[in-house]
């Protein structure tokens, strides 16, 4: 095999000399490329290194070096000599499985923004870390100087073989390697200098002359003097009935999928900027032989699509061109990307050069990994990078999935999320007739007409509130406000000011009912807002999804709701206060659940529903499902946050002398656990551990004096509160629930207090005759709705919501079960769910 142990590293991008130079730049860190995977079962640690040191030794890219030449801008590439990977392990599986989890994503995080020293380290690194002793997660991260999507594929196949192999005590099965990677930059290297790359320097020239750097999106913040690489996401996923009428349309016009969906994307550049030469990236796999098809190594480039979009041409016009463009640039595509930026480009410290849009289309061979005895599914989480402006991630699943990574520093989430919406109503309008002309399509992102303009006093005060809280201008009467960005926060400050601009309450209820200015200031003018004693409270209302209810739910949800599924809409649902004269006392959860049951079935009127709430509103969210199953409704769901049963110690009351001696040794346990873990601090660690504990007590106490107060005030009043949270403490203190066939999950803070409240069931297994699961997260009573528990609770959540639906799709009721994450060692009484 040629196998050249020093070449000239191809430019493929035009920072690659600084990352040499400056190991610590922030856009080196940004070019990591993270593989982690979760790999569940008995893992054998000897097949995994072994398989690893194969995988280095080869593929030769991985075990190579960098070293600037002459200070052109020129990398000479130096593959080392093969030998083992270093594999760092660490064992987390003392921390209980939830904050095992957790401390593995901000580990995840971590490695994916550390920077490699490509000048004196191999671009690869290892992590093992253990969850649990059948639970593992291993870190691989390399860089794009040596990888790319189509070299992912091919190193995790080659990967699992290799451990396989190793497992059942056989030989690689892989055959050996003709042909490496470093005779391909040479050969790419003798054609640079002989001149036979001149044609396609010549064709990029032509192509891209007086182009400008085709940055045709507005930035919603001033651009720094330095390129940043924050990144986010905002993902959509479009309906399989969609896509299907996007490959028909392709097939009709006879061009690829890509080159509809690229079209479409540069007709809603041209309405957001309103110009008719449009360029946006690609990346292509650069493979054009099939010696290449196994090798591990950078080979992706990026071309421009430069597009005229001029003369207001049918959408048919434009796939014509669209494709004829992406032909040319197809044929074109080995001339490495950074050596026509030096050629024809003017460098920028503030920006990415040549184009500001990068769009893919996923489809490089990156399967499910299968190894022997091991369960091994991609382990997701997000590094907080991105490398453009704007990168367009498009993938076939269950429809169209269209990611967009973005930068933080220039874009607010919400516009990434109109985008979303107008590119959607591109593709609609173009598959249902490819002849309409472009200035027929949905004016993306803009508002025009005279209906657009304010109406009236109360239409116009409005308007400057919404431009004030939301920071963008002009905002039509018709604009939605969640579809703008709003959020709960948001929608408590725009409320706030309005409240003062109209000296009237305004509820956030009202926004759910009226969420564009026209029609709230129509409810304010005196339309009816209706007779409803409870009200929908928007915490992330987008989704075409069957919403999760979350009972009394308010900003404190914004994080969770922020991480499930994009197309999951939660919404809260409220009392309202003019309910509170309308309920008789005594106060009972049943009647106090009817209205919110009520409310539920007006915005939406048939099941499958997902109900839960926190506390003392999860308890509430039971009686809401149990009003709605005797209504003959479905309830999917009901997911419990912190909920104890409320008659717990009269329930578990015949079996307390039986604990009473457990309950005594957990004391003791607690004790210990405390003693043990001030003695590992320093001095001023100390006092802020035993600070928090006496806050701990501090606010215990707090909570018996607000329950007394509620007994004397109601002995005062004649039984009477007008007190919502009041109100519901004293319908749970009379509430006796029974048994619940439905299925409940429970969520229950890892640190909380020892005896009966132990069990992370919190008194609900005894009454549950359906499907019934309980689940730690880590942290404290409502750090199960911060970073990092947030994370841990909003994966389990997904899942369970995902079940649920599963379930209810397949009419099959699941068989009664209990799941319980594990409980630390030291914490756990020695009883058994």
């Amino acid at each position: 095999m040629n196998q050249p142990r020093e070449f000239p590293a191809p430019k493929w991008y035009p920072q690659q000399s600084q990352w040499v130079r400056e190991p610590n730049s922030l856009n080196n860190a940004a070019y990591n490329y993270p593989l982690p995977l979760r790999m569940r079962g008995a893992l054998n640690r000897d097949a995994l290194r072994s398989s690893l040191d194969e995988i280095v030794r080869r593929h030769a890219a991985l075990r190579s070096i960098f070293r600037p030449e002459n200070g052109d801008g020129k990398l000479t590439q130096v593959v080392l000599p093969a030998d083992a990977l270093p594999l760092i392990e660490m064992d987390l599986s003392g921390a209980g499985a939830a904050a095992a989890e957790a401390s593995a994503r901000q580990i995840a995080v971590a490695e994916a923004q550390r920077p490699f020293d490509l000048g004196t380290e191999m671009p690869i690194r290892a992590h093992l870390l253990e969850l649990a002793k059948d639970d593992h997660v291993l870190l691989l991260t390399t860089h794009h100087i040596v990888c790319d999507d189509w070299s992912t594929g091919i190193l995790i196949r080659d990967f699992s073989r290799l451990y396989s192999a190793c497992c059942a005590g056989k030989p690689s099965p892989l055959p050996p390697v003709h042909y490496s990677y470093g005779a391909f930059a040479c050969e790419l290297a003798q054609k640079i200098d002989a001149g036979e790359m001149q044609s396609r320097l010549e064709f990029w020239k032509k192509n891209l002359e007086s182009g400008g750097d085709f940055h045709h999106l507005p930035t919603d913040a001033p651009r720094p003097a330095q390129q940043t690489y924050r990144g986010r996401h905002e993902v959509a996923v479009y309906s399989e009935e969609h896509l299907r009428g996007i490959r028909a349309l392709a097939q009709r016009a006879q061009v690829s999928p890509f080159m509809v969906l690229a079209a479409a994307f540069q007709c809603l550049l041209q309405k957001y900027s309103g110009e008719d030469d449009i360029g946006v990236a690609t990346c292509v796999a650069n493979r054009n032989s099939v010696e290449v098809e196994d090798v591990v190594g950078p080979f992706s480039n990026r071309v421009l699509m430069r597009s005229d979009l001029s003369g207001n041409p049918t959408f048919r016009e434009i796939l014509h061109r669209c494709r004829n463009v992406a032909l040319d640039a197809y044929s074109n595509q080995d001339l490495p990307f950074g050596d026509l930026v030096e050629e024809i480009a003017t460098p920028r410290p503030d920006r990415n050069p040549l184009f500001q849009v990068l769009m893919i289309l996923q489809n490089a061979p990156r399967e499910r990994p299968e190894f022997a005895g091991l369960t091994v599914d991609w382990f997701s989480f997000d590094s907080g990078t991105t490398r453009y402006d704007l990168n367009v991630w498009l993938q076939f699943r269950k429809g169209l999935e269209v990611d967009l990574q973005y930068n933080a520093d220039l874009f607010q989430a919400s516009t990434m999320r109109r985008i979303l919406g107008d590119y959607e109503q591109i593709l609609e309008a173009v598959v249902a007739d490819a002849d309409a002309r472009l200035g027929d399509f949905p004016a993306a992102g803009k508002a025009s007409g005279g209906e657009d303009r304010p109406s009236s006093a109360t239409e116009s005060a409005l308007t400057e509130v919404w431009e004030e809280v939301l920071g963008k201008k002009p905002i039509g009467p018709n604009d939605n406000f969640f579809e703008l960005g709003g959020d709960s926060l948001l929608a408590v400050k725009l409320l706030t000011r309005a409240q003062r601009t109209f000296g009237r309450e305004i509820s956030i209820g009202m926004l759910f009912q009226a969420p564009t200015v026209r029609k709230l200031a129509s409810l304010l003018d005196g339309g009816r807002r209706g007779t409803a004693l409870a009200e929908i409270v928007p915490i992330q209302p987008k989704g075409t999804r069957s919403p999760f209810f979350c009972i009394r739910a308010g900003p404190k949800f914004m994080p969770l709701a922020e991480r499930l599924d994009l197309d999951q809409p939660f919404l809260g649902v409220e009392l309202r206060a003019e309910a509170i004269p309308e309920l008789t006392i005594p106060y009972r959860l049943e009647e106090f659940a009817k209205p919110l049951a009520d409310a539920i079935v007006d915005y939406q009127p048939k099941g499958p529903y997902f109900i839960g709430g926190f506390c003392a509103s999860g308890v509430a969210s039971l009686e809401v499902a149990r009003l709605l199953a005797k209504r003959g409704e479905t309830v999917a769901l009901v997911a419990l946050f912190n909920a104890a049963n409320p008659v717990l110690h009269e329930e578990l009351a015949p079996k307390r002398e039986q604990l009473g001696r457990l309950v005594q040794r957990v004391k003791w346990l607690r004790i210990k656990r405390h003693l043990a873990s001030i003695r590992k601090l320093r001095p001023p660690a100390i006092w802020k551990y035993l600070l928090s504990r006496l806050n701990g007590l501090r606010q215990d106490f707090q909570s018996i004096l607000w329950q007394t107060a509620i007994d004397i005030r109601l002995r005062l009043n004649h039984g009477r509160l007008n007190d919502i949270n009041q109100i519901l403490y004293a319908a749970i203190k009379a509430y006796k629930p029974g048994p619940y066939s439905g299925r409940l999950v429970h969520f229950v803070c890892a640190d909380r207090r020892s005896g009966p409240d132990s069990d992370p069931a919190c008194g609900w297994r005894e009454l549950m005759t359906g499907h019934f699961e309980a689940y730690e997260v880590p942290g404290g009573y409502w750090d199960i709705l911060k970073v990092p528990g947030v994370s841990v609770l909003a994966e389990r959540f997904r899942e369970c919501i995902r079940q649920a639906r599963d379930a209810v799709e397949s009419k099959q009721r699941a068989p009664r079960s209990v799941a319980h994450a594990r409980v630390p060692a030291e914490s756990a009484p020695s009883v058994q769910l």
